[in-house]
């Protein structure tokens, strides 16, 4: 891509110093210049600028000049004026773009660019060729298409009567555990079903084996009588049955009895 500042560089070294060949101008500009070019690539601008000095600029930027290599090598070829359309240009300056301004490196990438939309058109053609042309009757894709179907229709069929053998198993299994589970709980013995005794819970036990009556879980008795709270409460505030409290507050209260007589 040749900016305005290296055209106008290459073009004042080759009028500064007309003798000197195209590799020394390269060589002593190379290091000012803001894109990269070769000694060809700068005669070959220094030509075009000699042919029309006044259409050495091209209002094109980079895009667009790649956008008019692969439209100028396209099948079949668009004519300027649908061009200048597309771009958004005058047909003359496209013109000029093309003839003047288009690198080798633009031309060949627009032409491999437009080979490469060609291509897949053309595929696309030949399968649909393909598809629309019948086949011949009897002919050996027919049979082998016949041949997969009827293979998948027997893989689905297999795969049906495995699943439906590992559904049978699954319920089998389950049923013999519910009737393990339910053969465990209940025992059978003479042809009469006896339900196991159930065995006390832990709390009432740890109750009624709370031991001898300590002083302490005496006072507390007394006054939680003397607040009227209920038994319930009282045996749970003593980890004691309902009953051991009762028979232990009248026991107190015979004592008393017979210590104020």
């Amino acid at each position: 891509m040749w900016t305005e500042h290296d055209r106008q560089l290459i073009l004042n070294t080759k009028k500064n110093y007309p003798r000197w060949n195209w590799e020394r101008i390269y060589n002593h500009c190379k290091d000012k210049l803001e894109e990269p070019h070769s000694s060809s690539s700068c005669r070959k601008m220094y030509q075009r600028a000699e042919l029309d000095p006044e259409k050495t600029m091209t209002p094109l930027p980079l895009w667009d000049r790649r956008s008019l290599a692969k439209m100028v090598f396209q099948e079949p070829r668009p004519s300027w004026k649908d061009i200048a359309k597309s771009l958004g240009y005058s047909a003359e300056e496209c013109k000029n773009c093309y003839k003047y301004h288009l690198t080798e490196n633009e031309l060949d990438r627009g032409r491999r660019e437009a080979m490469m939309v060609v291509m897949p058109s053309q595929a696309a053609k030949a399968t649909m060729m393909n598809d629309a042309s019948p086949s011949p009757r009897g002919s050996p894709s027919i049979e082998n298409q016949k041949g997969k179907v009827t293979s998948e229709k027997s893989r689905e069929h297999s795969l049906g009567t495995s699943s439906s053998k590992n559904k049978d198993i699954r319920n089998d299994s389950t049923t013999s555990q519910r009737s393990s589970s339910s053969s465990s709980s209940v025992g059978i013995n003479n042809g009469s079903i006896d339900k196991k005794p159930v065995s006390p819970s832990s709390s009432q036990t740890s109750k009624n084996s709370a031991g001898k009556w300590k002083t302490r879980d005496e006072c507390n008795l007394l006054r939680y009588r003397a607040r009227h709270m209920p038994w319930n409460d009282i045996s749970e505030k003593l980890d004691r049955s309902v009953a051991s409290c009762k028979s232990k507050y009248e026991s107190l209260m015979e004592e008393s009895d017979e210590e104020s007589d």
